[in-house]
């Protein structure tokens, strides 16, 4: 491929799993696939992206730490409080449906994104907003499959967003690219902390 990213992790001394952001930074590779059919335009400014100074980036140890320590106390907080996971979560999944129907589908010209696949994908997020808000104002127990569910969800809709990318990728501009980068990363991320919660849940009972 014309970009290759490479990240250099450690693992903290209580052997966590490798931190997701090697994941997330990999979604990026299937649009470097596309180099030779939709020109250097795109790709260049995600390589920029990517690099720091012209070195690759690396995450030091204590980076590592930190972040992972933020994370597990994320999760270890959310598992005393689910609601609060169905909160985040219908909070966030009605931004994303106002920001792709209203913003994105107005200045559709900066974007590239055909608005008929924005307008299905905020319909997407606006049923994900109702179905959080339901579980956060009613649910009283069994998490553990309700926080799943939503996991799951969350993780397809990263891979048709991804696939999506693939499929208009020539007519996607440089903010279009970036944006849903960013949204796929910050989605990843909620669906890493939801499953995490619901194994974890599901542990405790």
């Amino acid at each position: 491929m014309g970009l290759s990213c490479r990240l250099t992790y450690f693992k903290s001394p209580n052997n966590a799993k490798p931190f997701s952001l090697a994941a997330m930074l990999a979604i990026t590779q299937p649009l470097l696939f596309l180099k030779s059919k939709v020109g250097s335009q795109p790709l260049t400014f995600i390589k920029k992206i990517l690099r720091t100074d012209n070195h690759l980036i690396k995450i030091k140890t204590s980076d590592y730490i930190l972040v992972d320590s933020l994370i597990n106390k994320l999760i270890n907080y959310l598992i005393k409080k689910p609601r609060t996971l169905f909160l985040i979560d219908s909070l966030g999944a009605i931004l994303t449906g106002f920001i792709l129907f209203v913003i994105m589908r107005q200045f559709n010209e900066y974007i590239g994104m055909p608005k008929i696949v924005l307008t299905y994908l905020s319909f997407m997020a606006i049923c994900f907003c109702i179905y959080s808000a339901a579980c956060f104002l009613f649910l009283k127990e069994r998490w553990t499959p309700f926080v799943r569910l939503i996991g799951v969800a969350n993780l397809l809709y990263c891979a048709l967003t991804i696939g999506l990318l693939i499929k208009y990728c020539s007519l996607l501009t440089t903010i279009g690219i970036v944006y849903f980068l960013i949204e796929i990363v910050i989605i990843f991320l909620l669906t890493y902390v939801e499953l995490n919660v619901a194994t974890k849940i599901k542990k405790c009972d």
